[in-house]
């Protein structure tokens, strides 16, 4: 985190990508706190691998647009 904090004081600021399930609230807010101590901006966090409602066919995102594995629905296998 250290490079990636004094690297973002050099630029317009961050964003902080955590994955679903694998990061503690503690290492969220030292994430921000070393961001902080170098005066670097945290512009936003992305959560990446989040679990979708349903079926569970991937990984989605709002407003419409997702990307992800579907199931082969016509039997066919792709080659």
């Amino acid at each position: 985190m250290t490079d990636a904090a004094l690297l973002a004081r050099n630029a317009d600021g961050a964003i902080l990508v955590v994955r679903h399930g694998k990061i503690t609230k503690d290492q969220a807010r030292l994430s921000q706190e070393r961001l902080e101590q170098v005066d670097a901006k945290l512009l936003g966090v992305v959560m990446n691998m989040v679990p979708t409602k349903g079926r569970g066919y991937g990984y989605g995102y709002g407003y419409g647009y997702g990307y992800g594995y579907a199931p082969d629905l016509s039997g066919e296998s792709a080659q």
